[in-house]
């Protein structure tokens, strides 16, 4: 689904060409919340597969509470199940939508917005832009997250660890489901598996999950082809249009 800039310039955000986030807190996020220290700035798998991901997290807001560790782990199991290592690193204070040419790095930005301000549905817990010969982005909206887990009325719960686990499992899954529309923007949400499109309370809640066979395939062959380019493409100015997908994952 194509959503021209303009749409967005409407609604105070300017998307299609720009998306500009900075918080209100001096320093950067490594070493901080994110629970990395100063000496391992990255958590990765184990480097075993053909095909690699790199995923820079921003949380410039300080959203995600407990372990992001935890959240990022299940993100590396997930993948590292159909075949993908999955790297990690932390992106700094301030977050700035730009082209770069290496299909296979993937921002991946928690935000405090409803959904609703960015013209999606208010179900909608995560969002994908994939553009042509560049990175893609990954949106999650972290008051989405709240309500499908249905924490919206006992934010005081969040101090919990056990609530706090749960809302980071929950990220891992809505995350890995985007990443997919970044990698394969045209394939559609399934039936079941992680690519389906009704990701519920019980489903985010599951002890395991996984992408179903089909899925898997077709996000290894998409990985595959734009391998070659993250080696050999250059750098281009300007951002172009955006090609936004995924927004409808939530409760249908």
């Amino acid at each position: 689904m194509r959503i021209p800039a303009s749409r967005y310039r409407r609604r105070g955000v300017v998307f299609g060409t720009l998306v500009f986030i900075c918080g209100l807190f001096g320093g950067t996020v490594r070493g901080t919340s994110v629970g990395a220290d100063d000496e391992d700035l990255s958590i990765h798998g184990n480097g075993r597969y053909d095909l690699s991901l790199t995923l820079v997290w921003y949380d410039t807001y300080r959203l995600l509470p407990g372990s992001f560790e935890f959240m990022a782990r299940e993100v590396i199991r997930i993948y590292e199940e159909v075949g993908v290592d999955v790297m990690w690193e932390f992106g700094s204070e301030c977050y700035i939508d730009s082209v770069d040419p290496d299909p296979l790095r993937v921002d991946v930005v928690l935000l405090p917005s409803e959904p609703t301000s960015w013209g999606l549905k208010a179900t909608a817990m995560g969002v994908a832009t994939h553009r042509e010969g560049s990175k893609g982005s990954v949106y999650i909206f972290f008051p989405a997250l709240i309500r499908t887990l249905r924490l919206s009325s006992q934010l005081g719960r969040l101090f919990d660890p056990r609530a706090q686990q749960m809302v980071s499992r929950a990220m891992a899954r809505v995350i890995s489901h985007e990443l997919m529309h970044v990698m394969a923007p045209q394939y559609p949400h399934t039936k079941g598996g992680l690519m389906n499109g009704n990701m519920s309370k019980s489903y985010l809640e599951r002890p395991m999950v996984h992408f179903d066979d089909s899925s898997a395939g077709v996000l290894r062959s998409e990985m595959i082809d734009k391998a070659p380019q993250s080696v050999v493409a250059s750098r281009k100015q300007g951002d172009g249009d955006k090609t936004v997908v995924g927004e409808d994952i939530g409760i249908q």
